[in-house]
C-alpha cells in the first residue's frame, strides 16, 4: 500500500457575527446568513484494499477500498439576505463566540478518471459505486449521504487576525469507501501491465445552518476544482482477445490448433460417427473460463454446426464439455484449477442422403475467455 498526500493550504478571512437564539451564529444581527466553504481542501488518501471482480461484456472490473481524510481549516464565506441567492463576501470586523449552536458542516470529494497510454493503446477508466454497475469518468466519490458526512460543529475557535474556524470535538472528516473502478482496453497488446491510474480529486467542506436549509443545493460550494491527484496502481492482464482478464491468475492452452480426425469412415456409418479431442488450460492459481465455439451456424444449442466441404451432404456437431458427460455450444463461467484443467472437444458426423465419398474438412474456433 502507499499513501498519497497532496495539501493545500488555505487562508480564509473571518470576523464576528452577532448570535440569534436557537439559529446558527453565522447568522448576524441584520438578518444576514453567513456560510463558509472552501472548494480546495486538502484530501488525504490511502488505498486500502483492492480486488479483481471479474470481465462482464468486456470490461475489466476492480473494488477499491479507499480511507479519505480532510482536514479542518479556515473557510472563505458566502452571504445571502434570504439564505437562496449566495454572493462570497468576508466577515464584518468582530470575533465570533466559541459556542456556535445548531450549525452544520458538510463533506463532499469528487473524483474523475484519465485515459491511460499502455501497450500501443489506450486503457479508459471508469468510476462506479460499488456494485453499481456501469460507471463514469467523473464521480462524486464522497456524498452528503455518507454516515458522519455531514455533522454539528461542536465548537468554533476565532484567532485573532484570520478566523481559521474548525471542528474541535469531532476531529478530521474521516471515511472508508468502496468504489469500484471499470475499465476498457482499446487497442492494447495481449499481455501483463502494471499502470498508474490518475484520479483527479476536488474536496469541498461547507458550513451552513441545520433545518430547512440544504446546505448542497442552495449553496453548491462554488464548483469544485480539481486541484489534486492520486494514482490507482493496477496490475491489468490482457488476453488473446483483447479484453482484460485477472491480472492475478496467469494461464495457458496446451494447444491453439486441435484436429478431429474421423479417419476412414464407411457410408453406413457416417451418421452419428463421433470423435473426441481433449485440450487443456494450465493456470497458476484458480479462476473461471467462458468456452464459446463459432461455426457455420450457431443457433442450434448444444452444439455449433460445421459444414464439411468440398460437397454437400455431410456436417458436424460440434460441442465442447467438461465432464465428456454434459455437451454444450457454450460454457460459462467453468471453473479452472491451480494446475491443469481438461476440456473436450466432440464432433458428431450428420450425413445427408446426398452425401458422396470422397474426403471431407470443416473447421470451426474456439472462444476461450478466461475471467
Amino acid at each position: 500500500m502507499k499513501l498519497w498526500r497532496l495539501m493545500l493550504l488555505i487562508i480564509g478571512m473571518g470576523s464576528a457575527v452577532q448570535a440569534t437564539a436557537g439559529e446558527c451564529n453565522l447568522v448576524d444581527a441584520t438578518g444576514t446568513w453567513w456560510k463558509g466553504t472552501s472548494d480546495d481542501f486538502g484530501v488525504y488518501v490511502n488505498i486500502e484494499r483492492q480486488e479483481w471482480m471479474g470481465n462482464t461484456a468486456g470490461q475489466g472490473k476492480y473494488r477499491v477500498t479507499l480511507n479519505i481524510s480532510m482536514d479542518q481549516g479556515a473557510k472563505y464565506y458566502d452571504n445571502s439576505l434570504n439564505n437562496f441567492n449566495w454572493a462570497p463576501n468576508s466577515l464584518p470586523p468582530g470575533v465570533l463566540p466559541d459556542y456556535q449552536s445548531n450549525c452544520m458542516e458538510g463533506h463532499i470529494v469528487e473524483g474523475r478518471t484519465q485515459d491511460v497510454s499502455v501497450g500501443g493503446g489506450t486503457l479508459k477508466t471508469y468510476l462506479s459505486p460499488e456494485g453499481g454497475g456501469s460507471g463514469t469518468q467523473e464521480m462524486r466519490i464522497v456524498n452528503e449521504t455518507d454516515p458522519g458526512a455531514v455533522r454539528i460543529i461542536e465548537t468554533i475557535r476565532s484567532y485573532q487576525g484570520s478566523y481559521m474556524i474548525g471542528v474541535t470535538s469531532n476531529g478530521n472528516f474521516q471515511i472508508t469507501k468502496t468504489i469500484d473502478v471499470l475499465i476498457d482496453a482499446l487497442n492494447i497488446q495481449p499481455g501483463n501491465y502494471t499502470v498508474s491510474i490518475p484520479i483527479l480529486l476536488a474536496g469541498t467542506s461547507t458550513w451552513f445552518m441545520s433545518g430547512a436549509n440544504n446546505w448542497w443545493t442552495t449553496n453548491p460550494a462554488g464548483t469544485p476544482e480539481y486541484k489534486q491527484t492520486i494514482y490507482l496502481p493496477l496490475d491489468i492482464r490482457i488476453d488473446d482477445t483483447g479484453e482484460p482478464g485477472n491480472p492475478d491468475v496467469i494461464c495457458s492452452l496446451s494447444s491453439t490448433d486441435i484436429t478431429l480426425s474421423h479417419g476412414n469412415v464407411l457410408y453406413n456409418n457416417a451418421h452419428r460417427n463421433i470423435k473426441q479431442e481433449s485440450f487443456a488450460i494450465t493456470c497458476d492459481g484458480e479462476t473461471t473460463v467462458d468456452i464459446t465455439l463459432q461455426g457455420m451456424d450457431n443457433t442450434h444449442d448444444p452444439y455449433t454446426v460445421v459444414n464439411m466441404g468440398p460437397g454437400p451432404g455431410l456436417s458436424s456437431y460440434l460441442s465442447v464439455s467438461l465432464n465428456q458427460t454434459d455437451w454444450a455450444r457454450t460454457l460459462t463461467g467453468a471453473a479452472l484449477v491451480n494446475g491443469a484443467t481438461t476440456f473436450y472437444l466432440q464432433s458428431e458426423l450428420q450425413a445427408g442422403s446426398d452425401l458422396l465419398p470422397g474426403s471431407y474438412t470443416g473447421s470451426a474456433v474456439a472462444i476461450v475467455n478466461i475471467l
